[in-house]
């Protein structure tokens, strides 16, 4: 059985039920560092997607091995790495929850840091960081 849908003006949509009901898709959003080199990374997550798909559990859900697609942006504080894994239905989250656990752990023993939205502040090349000094003691 198949769907048309228009929700674009010269853009037709077509859904073939049949193929969507035996996979699903979980899309996987990664942030690294500016400072890690992407090819570096790609390698780290092929030897995470192996250990992943040779998982007694997790294994038996991926239809394929998890692919990345590469860079997909530049944001703020992080580099963004997409890609997928497709999954039997409704597992697709499971195994995308269980992906990203692992990654975590992964990143954790290798010091490879989680991006979080921060500031850096330089004034020329060899800038070092502001000293502060407490003026007064607060009396308490």
């Amino acid at each position: 059985m198949e769907t048309y849908l228009e929700p674009i003006k010269n853009f037709l949509l077509l859904l073939d039920w049949e193929a969507i009901s035996k996979s699903a898709v979980r899309i996987l959003i990664i942030l690294i560092l500016f400072r890690i080199a992407s090819r570096l990374l790609r390698g780290f997550l092929k030897q995470m997607e192996k250990r992943l798909k040779e998982d007694p559990i997790i294994g038996d859900l991926m239809l394929e091995e998890p692919e990345i697609f590469g860079v997909d942006n530049f944001d703020d504080s992080a580099v963004v790495i997409k890609g997928r894994i497709k999954t039997k239905p409704v597992r697709q989250w499971q195994v995308g929850r269980e992906y990203l656990r692992r990654i975590k752990y992964a990143f954790d023993e290798n010091n490879i840091e989680i991006p979080f939205p921060h500031t850096s502040l330089y004034v020329g090349e060899d800038s070092k960081p502001f000293e502060i000094h407490l003026l007064n003691k607060l009396k308490t």
